[in-house]
Order: C-alpha cells, then sequence, then structure tokens
C-alpha cells in the first residue's frame, strides 16, 4: 500500500505491487481518476526537506519499503500495511497532476542578481540540468556545488566552458557512475563524491585530471580504487574512508603524492607494508577498523606528523616508536598493554582505553604538550619518565590503578591541567605546590585521606576537585607567603622552602591580622570536596578563598556553617552542602551572598529556613528536598517563602514529610515588602519562570499548584507507587533557561494496579528552546501511543513489539507536525531542512522507557539515556543499549541508512549519537529504533536506577549502584545521593536519576535486606565504604572458606600485570563477601580464608565469585598468559579466563577467639586445619567441599521444591509465604540464588589429606 498526495492536500491510498514502477503508478492513478491516459502526469517524491521528480523506471514502493527499514521498521510490522499511514516525514510522493515543462533552468537567473558567479551554489535546489543562463558565465565559475541534487549528466559543453573550475561539489547524488564530462574539467584540483552510490570508479579516468589535488570520496560502496591511481601527479588528499575496504589496495600505496589519507571506517585488518613507499605522506588515519597489527615499515613515513589508529584491535604499538617525525599520535581503544617508546617531535599523544600495564617514553621533553593515558591498567609509573615530560601542560591518568604519584611530577613546570581520578592514590605529593601554571587539579575517586599544604602555593589553581575520598580535613596555608612564587624558588625540595624569603608579589590581598593571603586564595575559583569526611572546620581555609564562584561540601560530615565563615565569598554563585547534618544556615552569611545562583541542602536535617534567602535575588536554583521542614510558610519576617525569590527557575520540596503548604491569607499590610503585597504566600504562580517544582510528599491544602507546560513540571505524586518505593532527582545544569529534560511517571497504567511506566526523555540539542518543545510531546503522548500499540498486538506478538513499535511511531508522529513548517512550492525548491525551522527539524532527545507490569519489567531506549538494575550483592546489569556512533553494530546500520561517521565520532558530522527521537535532518541514519529487554524480576533484584548521560559520563554503572545501595532504604535519598555527586564530579550539564525499589514488590520489609546504611568506621579503601557493612563474625557451627590462586607465584615474578590482576582480586573478593554477608578472617598473600554463618551462603559466594572471575576485565598480559588464557568447552562456553581461584568449603564447630591487637575474629583447632586442606584438593576454578557441606546442600538445596511462578498470576503468592517458615528469609534468598545459578556435585571419593588421620569424602 503506498499513500499518494494530491496538491489541495487530500490523498489516495492505492495497492501498489512491490516492483511497480512511477509510470506504471501514473498509469494506475489515472484509471481511478478517469482521466485521459495520455495525459502525462508526474510524481514527485520529498524526502530530508527536498523535493525531487521521481523517474518513470524508480520504483516508489520499492524505494519507501527501504526508508522503513532504514527508519527502524521490520518485517514484524508488516512494512506492505504501514505505507497505509502518514509517513510524509520519511518520504512523501505527491501528484501533481499534468506536468509543466517549467523549470529552474529558466526561471533562476534573477536570483543570482547582483552575485559573483565565481562561486554557484546550487546544492538542494532540485534542479534536474544546469541552468541554461550559467554557460554565459561558465568561464568565470570557479567553485559549483551541486549537491543534493537528483542525479543528472553534466553537459560536455558546459563543462568545456568552465575553463577556470577548481572546485567541483557532487555530494548527496545518489549517483552510481560519474559523469564522463568530468574529464574535459581539466583546471579542476578539487572534487567531491562524497555521500553518493558509487560501487567503482575503473568506469572514469579521472586521472585525465591532472591537476587533481583532492578527492573525496568517502561515504560510497567502493571496495576497490583503479590502477591508473599511481599516475596522479598532484593528489594530496584522499578521503576513502566510510566504504567497504577489508584491505588497502596496493596501488593507493603507490599514489606518491599523498599527503593526507583517509582510511577510517572501513574494514580493514592489516596494514601493508608497502605504505611505507608514501614518503610525502604527512596524516594518516585508519580509526575504526579491524586492524590487528601494523607494519615495522611505518619508519619509512618520514614525512609522517599525524597517525591516527583509535578503535582497533591493536595489541603491540612497537611499530609507532619508529616514526621519526610523528607529533600527533591518537591510539586510544586498542589493546596494547606495553608503551615503550622515544620520539623526539611528539606534541599530542592519547592512548586510552588500552590495557597497558607498562608506559616509558623518551626523546618528549621539550615537544610533547598533552598526554592521556586513562582507563588503562597502569599501576607505578617510573620518576625517570617526568624527565622526559618538561613541557606536558595537559596530563591524564585517570581511571588507572596508581597507588603513588611520583614526587617527579613536581618538575612539570608547563603543566596546567592534571588529571587523576579514580585511582588509588593515599596521598599526593608535595612537589605539586611547585607548579606554579597549574590551573586544574581533578582528583576525585582516590583514597587520599589529606592535601598536602603546598597546594596553597599553587598561584593559578583555579579548579581544584577532590571529591570521593578519605579527606577528614583540608591542610592549613603556610604561615606566611606571596600569593605569586617565582618558579626557580621553588626548585628544591619544599620541605626546605623558607617561606619568609618569598618576597615577589604581583597582587596582594591582607588578613585583618595583617597576614598575606596564600597564592591559592586568591586564585581558586572552582572547590568540589563532595563525598568526604569533613567536618565544620572546613569552613575556616574556605574563608580564606575570596575568588570562590563554586563551593561542593555535598555529603560529608557538616554540622553547622561557622557563623561569618562565607562573609568573604561574595562571589560565589554555586554551594553545594546535600547529605551532611544541617540543622540551621547563618542568616547573616546569606544575605551578603548576593551572587549566588544555585543553592542545595538536600539531605540534611533543616526544620526552617531563614528569611533572609529571599535576599538573593538572583537564587535561579534551591533544593531543600529530604530535610524534616514544618515551618509556617506565612510567617515571612523570620521563614523563608519562595514569593520573595521571583527568579527561581528550579525549586524542590519533595520528601519533606512534615511539611504542610496551607492556603496563607492576602497580604495587604502597609509594612511588607512590595513584591509580597495582596499575595497568597501559599500560592506559586508568582513564579513566573520556574521550570521544575518538586513537592512530592508535601502535603498540600492549597486548591492547585501550577499548570505544567512544554516548559515546567510540577511532581505532586507520592514516593510510592504501586507498592514500590520511587524517587527522582534533576538539575538544570548550567542552562536555566529551558526545560528540556523531563520524566515521564505513570502509576496504574491502564487502570491496573500491577503496571507502572517509568522514564526519562532528555534532549540532546538544547538550543533555541526546541529540545524542550519534543520532549514535552513525548511526554504527553507516549502513554496513549503505548496504549494503542499494547491494544493492537496480534497473536504471536509480544510486549516488546508493541514497545518498540510506540518509539517508532511516535518520532513518526512528531515529524510529521513539522512537515507544515517544510512545505515549498512544488518543484525548484529553494527551502531545504536547513533553512525553516533548522532548530526543531535539527533538535533530537534521547528516551528510556521502563514498563512493569507484576513482577516483569521491559526497558526500551534509544540514545544514551540508560538504566541499571541492581542483582543480588549489588551487581550491577546494565539492562538498556548505549548506542554510539563508534559501536561496529551502529556503523553498520547507519552506513545502510546512507549516513556516516566523521572522525569526531558524529553522525553524518552533526550529532554525537546514533539513535534517538527528532534529529530529522539526519534521518534515518539516526532513527528512534529502541533496544528492547525483557526481564523476569527475583526476590534477588534490589532496584533499577535510570538516568541520563548527567550520570553516566561520570560515573560507572558498579559505582552508580553501590552508591544507590548506601540510600537503598530511601529511594528518593539515593536519586538524589547519585545527582549530587555526579555535580561534584564535574557535570555541569542537566542531570535526572531515578530509582525504582523493584524488590518492593516481593514484601521485603524496610528494615530487613532493603535497610539504610551506612559503615560504622570509615575504611582505608573508599570502595569498601560503598558497600554493606561488614556481618558480625559467626560462632558455633560455621562454614569455613579457604580461597588461593592457582600458579600465584610464577605470575608474580614473570607477569607485570598481576599487581593490577591482584587488585581486581581482592575487590571482586570483597564486593560479593559484603553483600552475600560474609566475614573476612584474614588474608595471607592472595589467599583468603573468610566464615559464613550457613553453608548456602558460603556456596552462593564461591559460586558467584567464579562466575564474576570469569567476566572481569583482566589486564592483557594476564589473559595471554599459560595461567589467564582464555579456555572453551565443546559449547563454547568459557571453563577458564585470567587468574583462577580454587575454593574449598568446610562446616564445623572452630574454636573462635578474637585478635587482641586487631579486634578481628579468627578461628582455631581441627576445623579449621580440615578446611585448608580441603580447598587445596581443588585445581583452579573448581569448588571442593567436605561430605558435610555436601549433605547440607542437598538436603537443604536440592531437596527444596520451586513454589509456583508469580509471573503471569497473582495466584500463588500466598504459598510462597508459607513455604519453608523455619527457613530465615534471607537464607530463602540464598537458596532460591542458588538455584538460579544452577551447579552440580561430583563426587572425588575419600581422600588422605596432608596431616590429618582421618580421610575426607571429598565433592566439587
Amino acid at each position: 500500500m503506498v499513500r499518494i498526495f494530491r496538491v489541495d492536500g487530500t490523498f489516495s491510498t492505492l495497492p501498489v505491487p512491490l516492483g511497480a514502477s512511477a509510470s506504471e503508478m501514473t498509469a494506475m492513478l489515472a484509471r481511478k481518476f478517469q482521466i485521459n491516459p495520455k495525459t502525462i502526469y508526474a510524481l514527485y517524491l520529498r524526502e530530508r526537506g527536498l523535493e525531487r521528480r521521481v523517474g518513470p523506471n524508480e520504483k516508489p514502493v520499492l524505494l519507501q519499503k527501504r526508508k522503513f527499514e532504514q527508519a527502524g521498521y521490520t518485517d514484524l510490522d508488516k512494512l506492505e500495511e504501514l505505507g497505509r499511514e502518514d509517513n510524509s516525514y520519511l518520504c512523501k510522493l505527491t501528484d501533481l497532476g499534468p506536468s509543466s515543462s517549467s523549470s529552474l533552468a529558466n526561471s533562476q537567473e534573477e536570483d543570482f542578481a547582483g552575485e559573483s558567479m565565481e562561486f554557484v551554489d546550487l546544492s538542494a535546489r532540485g534542479v534536474a540540468t544546469i541552468p541554461i543562463f550559467l554557460y554565459k558565465h561558465a568561464h568565470e565559475i570557479r567553485s559549483l556545488n551541486l549537491s543534493k541534487n537528483r542525479p543528472f549528466d553534466l553537459p560536455t559543453d558546459f563543462i568545456q566552458g568552465c575553463t577556470a573550475l577548481r572546485e567541483l561539489v557532487l555530494s548527496n547524488m545518489g549517483i552510481k557512475r560519474l559523469p564522463q564530462s568530468l574529464r574535459e574539467c581539466s583546471s579542476l584540483t578539487r572534487l567531491d563524491i562524497s555521500n553518493n552510490n558509487i560501487v567503482e570508479l575503473e568506469h572514469i579516468a579521472l586521472n585525465e585530471l591532472v591537476n587533481l589535488a583532492s578527492l573525496k570520496c568517502h561515504n560510497n560502496r567502493l571496495a576497490t580504487v583503479p590502477d591508473y591511481f599511481r599516475e596522479f601527479r598532484a593528489l594530496k588528499y584522499l578521503n576513502l574512508s566510510n566504504n567497504r575496504f577489508d584491505k588497502v589496495p596496493p596501488v593507493v600505496s603507490e599514489t606518491e603524492p599523498l599527503v593526507e589519507l583517509d582510511f577510517s571506517f572501513n574494514t580493514v585488518t592489516v596494514v601493508p607494508p608497502e605504505i611505507g613507499k608514501l614518503e610525502n605522506l604527512e596524516r594518516l588515519n585508519l580509526l575504526a577498523n579491524l586492524i590487528t597489527t601494523l607494519p615495522p615499515t611505518l619508519g619509512s613515513l618520514v614525512s609522517l606528523r599525524e597517525l591516527d589508529v583509535r578503535r582497533n584491535v591493536i595489541s603491540d604499538f612497537a611499530a609507532l616508536t619508529s616514526i621519526p617525525s610523528l607529533e600527533v599520535l591518537r591510539c586510544e581503544h586498542n589493546q596494547a598493554s606495553t608503551l615503550d617508546a622515544s620520539w623526539a617531535n611528539l606534541r599530542i599523544l592519547t592512548a586510552k582505553h588500552n590495557s597497558l600495564t607498562r608506559f616509558a617514553l623518551t626523546g618528549t621533553s621539550s615537544t610533547l604538550t598533552s598526554l592521556n593515558l586513562s582507563h588503562g591498567k597502569l599501576s607505578t609509573l617510573s620518576p625517570e619518565m617526568f624527565s622526559h615530560l618538561g613541557s606536558v601542560e595537559t596530563l591524564v591518568l585517570d581511571s588507572n590503578t596508581l597507588r603513588v604519584l611520583p614526587d617527579a611530577i613536581g618538575a612539570l613546570s608547563n603543566l596546567v591541567t592534571l588529571s587523576v581520578k579514580n585511582n588509588l592514590l593515599a596521598a599526593l605529593p608535595d612537589s605539586l605546590g611547585r607548579l606554579q601554571r597549574l590551573q586544574s587539579l581533578q582528583v576525585s575517586g582516590n583514597d587520599l585521606q589529606t592535601l598536602p599544604s603546598t597546594l596553597w602555593l599553587c598561584a593559578q589553581l583555579a579548579s581544584l576537585n577532590a571529591s570521593s575520598n578519605l579527606i577528614k580535613d583540608f591542610p592549613d596555608p603556610p604561615a606566611q607567603t606571596a600569593p605569586s612564587t617565582p618558579a626557580h624558588a621553588l626548585d628544591g625540595p619544599t620541605d626546605d622552602l623558607d617561606l619568609r624569603k618569598l618576597s615577589v608579589v604581583t597582587k596582594a590581598t591582607t588578613s585583618t591580622s595583617g597576614r598575606i593571603a596564600p597564592p591559592l586564595a586568591l586564585s581558586l575559583q572552582k572547590l568540589y570536596l563532595g563525598d568526604n569526611q569533613l567536618g565544620d572546620d572546613i569552613f575556616a581555609p574556605v574563608s580564606l578563598m575570596t575568588e570562590l564562584r563554586v563551593l561542593n561540601l555535598s555529603f560529608n560530615d557538616i554540622y553547622e556553617i561557622p557563623t561569618s565563615s562565607l562573609f568573604k565569598c561574595q562571589s560565589l554563585e554555586e554551594l553545594y552542602l546535600s547529605g551532611n547534618k544541617l540543622t540551621s544556615l547563618p542568616p547573616d552569611d546569606l544575605e551578603r551572598l548576593v551572587s549566588l545562583k544555585t543553592i542545595y541542602l538536600n539531605g540534611n536535617k533543616l526544620q526552617t529556613l531563614p528569611a533572609e534567602l529571599g535576599k538573593i535575588k538572583k537564587l535561579y536554583a534551591l533544593d531543600v528536598g529530604s530535610n524534616v521542614l514544618k515551618y509556617n510558610i506565612a510567617n515571612w519576617p523570620y521563614d523563608w517563602n519562595w514569593n520573595w525569590n521571583l527568579e527561581l527557575r528550579y525549586l524542590n520540596l519533595s520528601g519533606n514529610k512534615r511539611l504542610e503548604i496551607k492556603p496563607g491569607h492576602q497580604n495587604d499590610t502597609s509594612n511588607l515588602p512590595r513584591n509580597a503585597k495582596r499575595r497568597n504566600l501559599a500560592d506559586f504562580s508568582a513564579l513566573t519562570r520556574l521550570h521544575v517544582l518538586g513537592l512530592m510528599d508535601v502535603t498540600l491544602m492549597i486548591p492547585s499548584v501550577p499548570d505544567e507546560n512544554e516548559d515546567r513540571r510540577v511532581r505532586t505524586s507520592l514516593s510510592e507507587i504501586n507498592d514500590m518505593g520511587y524517587g527522582i532527582a534533576d538539575t538544570l545544569g548550567q542552562r536555566f533557561d529551558t526545560l528540556s529534560l523531563v520524566d515521564i511517571v505513570i502509576p496504574r497504567f491502564r487502570s491496573k494496579d500491577d503496571e507502572a511506566i517509568f522514564g526519562l526523555f532528555d534532549a540532546v540539542n538544547k538550543g533555541q528552546n526546541t529540545g524542550a518543545k519534543l520532549v514535552k510531546y513525548l511526554q504527553d503522548t507516549f502513554s496513549a501511543v503505548f496504549t494503542l500499540e499494547l491494544s493492537r498486538l496480534k497473536s504471536g506478538e509480544v510486549t516488546s513489539d508493541a514497545l518498540r513499535r510506540a518509539f517508532l511511531n511516535i518520532n513518526r508522529d512528531f515529524g510529521n507536525l513539522l512537515l507544515p513548517s517544510l512545505e515549498s512550492r512544488r518543484k525548484g525548491s529553494e527551502i531545504s531542512i536547513s533553512d525553516r525551522s533548522a532548530s526543531s527539524v535539527k533538535a533530537g532527545a534521547a528516551g528510556i522507557i521502563v514498563y512493569i507490569r507484576r513482577k516483569r519489567l521491559y526497558v526500551a531506549n534509544a540514545g544514551n539515556a540508560l538504566a541499571v538494575i541492581a542483582g543480588r550483592g549489588g551487581t550491577a546489569r546494565l539492562i538498556a543499549q548505549r548506542h554510539e556512533p563508534f559501536d561496529a553494530g551502529e556503523i553498520a546500520r547507519i552506513r545502510t541508512a546512507e549516513g556516516w561517521i566523521s572522525t569526531r565520532g558524529y553522525v553524518n558530522d552533526e550529532v554525537d549519537i546514533a539513535r534517538s527521537f527528532g534529529f530529522f535532518n539526519v534521518h534515518p541514519a539516526i532513527n528512534a529504533a529502541p533496544a528492547v529487554d525483557e526481564i523476569e524480576l527475583t526476590e534477588t533484584d534490589e532496584f533499577v536506577i535510570i538516568a541520563n548521560r548527567g550520570l553516566w559520563d561520570h560515573m560507572s554503572y558498579q559505582a552508580a549502584v553501590d552508591v544507590a545501595r548506601t540510600e537503598r532504604g530511601d529511594p528518593m535519598a539515593a536519586a538524589a545521593k547519585l545527582r549530587d555527586l555526579a555535580i561534584s564530579y564535574g557535570s555541569s550539564s542537566n542531570v535526572m536519576v531515578m530509582v525504582l525499589a523493584v524488590g518492593d514488590l516481593f514484601k521485603a520489609k524496610k528494615g530487613g535486606l532493603y535497610a539504610k546504611h551506612r559503615a560504622a568506621h570509615a575504611a582505608g579503601e573508599r570502595y569498601l565504604n560503598l558497600l554493606d557493612r561488614e556481618v558480625a563474625p559467626p560462632v558455633g557451627m560455621v562454614a569455613l572458606v579457604f580461597t588461593d590462586i592457582r600458579n600465584s607465584t610464577a605470575l608474580w615474578e614473570s607477569n607485570p600485570g598481576m599487581q593490577t590482576a591482584i587488585r581486581m582480586h581482592n575487590q571482586l573478593l570483597r564486593r560479593q563477601l559484603r553483600a552475600i554477608g560474609g566475614y573476612e578472617v584474614k588474608t595471607e598473600g592472595d589467599a583468603f580464608m573468610v566464615s559464613f554463618p550457613t553453608v548456602t551462603s558460603a556456596l552462593l559466594w564461591c559460586l558467584t565469585v567464579q562466575l564474576e572471575l570469569l567476566r572481569e576485565d583482566w589486564p592483557q598480559e594476564i589473559l595471554d598468559s599459560e595461567e589467564g588464557r582464555e579456555i572453551l568447552d565443546s559449547r563454547g562456553e568459557t571453563l577458564y579466563r585470567g587468574l583462577s581461584v580454587r575454593m574449598g568449603i568446610h562446616w564445623g564447630a572452630p574454636v573462635c577467639e578474637a585478635d587482641p591487637i586487631t579486634r578481628r575474629m579468627d578461628y582455631f583447632g581441627p576445623i579449621v586445619n580440615r578446611a585448608a586442606r580441603i580447598s587445596a584438593v581443588a585445581e583452579g576454578g573448581q569448588i571442593s567441599a567436605s561430605q558435610d557441606v555436601v549433605e547440607i546442600i542437598q538436603d537443604v538445596v536440592m531437596q527444596q521444591k520451586p513454589g509456583p511462578s508469580s509471573l503471569d498470576s497473582d495466584d500463588g503468592e500466598d504459598d510462597d509465604e508459607n513455604e519453608d517458615e523455619y527457613l530465615d528469609p534471607r537464607d530463602k534468598q540464598d537458596i532460591a540464588a542458588l538455584k538460579r545459578l544452577g551447579f552440580g556435585i561430583t563426587e572425588l571419593g575419600e581422600r588422605k589429606l596432608k596431616g590429618l588421620e582421618s580421610a575426607e569424602l571429598i565433592s566439587l
């Protein structure tokens, strides 16, 4: 079926065979409407805002089907029936009646009146041939752009007349073969034939263009290039990216003049040695191929300045070290484990996302300015390396396993940006004080317990982020120093520095006591110290920082803000104090902070807010959610009321369950402020610029709240939906002018108590408020569209189909809404998709929907809005797909949809995500087809986190789950903490986080498994503070487990990746130990001794750890070793991978005695000896067990009968509750988890254990 429109806007729907031509379709139209068949009719096709006439032999229905597939529809959607609907946003066929003989060529000259004919742009004009009037100007034309028109032959006589033509653009024309007349253009130097359907170039002798210097062929279907390429004598730039090359054609290596070669986004596996012949090559781009090795002949590229080998599978970078003139090397996202090189000219080196465990660099002391080694596995840095980094301005070492930052870093006198986030640093070197050019220091996510006092000497440090460490205090400034210290004064050890001799002062301020302010006090503008252990005394050093714009002290142990401590911070614009223990705010300080725009006080113990908040006239965002507010909002002289802050864009009062907003009275008292007179103080209507108003769990006794619109979101629901705890937190980020991120929450979806919808839509293009229109449309219409699609499901179709169609069809409907603004005259259109309503058409939004029905969860997402589920033990599992343009599957889909990816990772060089709602300027290369997952929830699932990229760009999935579990008794607090930590880590964009306590569906009691907890004592390593509190040591009958790494001695002696691997091993074991409820008795080397109160929990821990060990991201050196290589069984499943750990379990009553020094429980006696010997029986990856353990497992686990499923019916839930009442609820969960994991028992027979008299019946 196909819908054909008429000029008057009406349409007809015709049943047309798939292979029908346009001429056959016009004949069908003539018969249907009883029109003279001799009358010539024309069909016009509009797509992507452009209109063209359909050729008589083209097949419109086949084209329409292909467009449906590119948009994300499949055969399950009955493509032949989709044509009945209005799909004008994708492609629109119009019957324009008898065709006119008029054409652009006869009517366009006046449009060029007064313009120079040197540069002629006919792109997207609907031209069918060269306009006649251009012939007389042919000799003037230097640049001719014919892109985005239908293919047509270039007249030879016209081309021959273009004697000055230097540039010709034929891109985006659907060309399969180039016009032969091109050969006549001897003056041409630049030819662009990109974004077409060209399969080969043998059909035209481009080598006859003797002056051709630049040839752009990207995004075609080329797999080879002609042999005549070797004959080019002027060709310097060749772009063959986004084609179908699986190898580099040999002739390319013989094209000697080449200066720049782009071979990115192909499927090349091997770079030929012959490439070394290109002695003139300066820039080589091999991004996003499948290259495994690089030839040593790269060293022959004597002119090569820039090399891009990102996103390949290269494991050895040795060949790169021999390139003599290399200045820029980008090699991130590969598989190399070592990089040991010497370059004399290197300026930029980016090697992030490799498995580097060893790095050494020489010869770059005067050239290298930027070095990025983040997301590797580096555990140490050689101090000698820093002597070769003397010119480095940017150094990024994030997400490694560094424990020490060498003191030699202080020699980097040119360093401007230093980032060492998410490592294991316990301290920073004092030598940082020598870095007089340092402007940004990022050390969040380490184990720092303090900061060096020498930081006060950093005269240009403007941004310091040390969030998520173990810092208890901020160092006091030196007794006396100058604000600007010459570098030569700091050349020696800082311990010997005589601060009294530093007399050079370039800018000085003095305190009231006359002491000179330290340099940092005059330079620091942003201070992030969230998620530490700071107390009230932090405000003493803060009071010296007079230039502060941002102060973030969220999630510390602050009870009070000392009076006058913020007096001098009058430039402060953002203040974050969430998650502390504040009971009051200093009113006088607040009154003086006249520049303050943002205040976050979420999760404190505030009962009232001071009226002085109303004097901050520029206050845009205020979050006081999840406090204990309870005060009279009409008591304006003493307590705060929002009607005094009319500039508010964001106001969150949610979670204050004691707060009552009662109807106020009309205020006309003469002594009231003018803006409060005759105003109901309980009303929010005066806040005309408000975008987000949070009133969840607040008692509202007023008749109404502000209406929602495309620029305002009002939340008034409870924090429990369909018996599930629910929390949400968001922020507008740095943009207060629009609402471009919205949530969707629908309790009792379709009026059913066991159905609910949660989700969010995040505008990607946030300019000109267009994102707000799109996300509001998605929010308003999704429920109705999804309900309709569910009702349309036929036999054999499932809920996932309805979800997918809802995404696609809501995108279609919004696209069709944009069409009226894109309509133009029927032919020769000058109006393209970029000329009218461009901002709306170029807007897009990532989206995610979580649909819960009974105990089944469906999740659908498009873009980078994602969801993570926390399973048993807090293990994070991504249940959505991140649609990135660099993903191999997305690359193939985008190419099929006639799109391409630029070297910066943007689709059509415009958008940095691969799927999204909107973006009709690049549709269907970007479409809204969602990734859909279906999950059967179990009692071990705790909660789901839904968030936009504002969170996921700053936090890993596992870290997010760990953080949320620290507040899992309160989903609202968990969501707020995730948001606030994202801000603490430096997120400046908008953030939205939703937390759904799906575990509540299984009637887990508050205070039990889902109880909120905080560690009693801070652990020595920060990640332990995020885990469950360690259980009390079991006594009496105890399950003992011993573990040991197979062949660990050999690995320690010979494998450089072992230090990183052992760290990963220890974290994994401890994480699962805290989650499942075991007690770490002690470690000896790499061996663990742990105890459990039950056999089931011990076995669950062993099985879980063994499975997680197979999934761990081990260093490449470990995986390449004989001990760590991957071994598969006959079915292709992994048996061994990485570190191989043996385990043994025994059950008994050991002697229990606490160590008098460490106060940790220890176990002694024959039971312990036997447990240790049992573990020695196992091989790597095996779990051995005593007969006592096996008997308990067989009795408690294997003999248990599973209760009836509650997935598809409500029946049986009561039976579940009554079953096995003698078992502890935690034991029930352990048993259920063991059954889901699945395991078997293999009896090894009796074994004589070393040092023990009696034999033991051992099983695996």
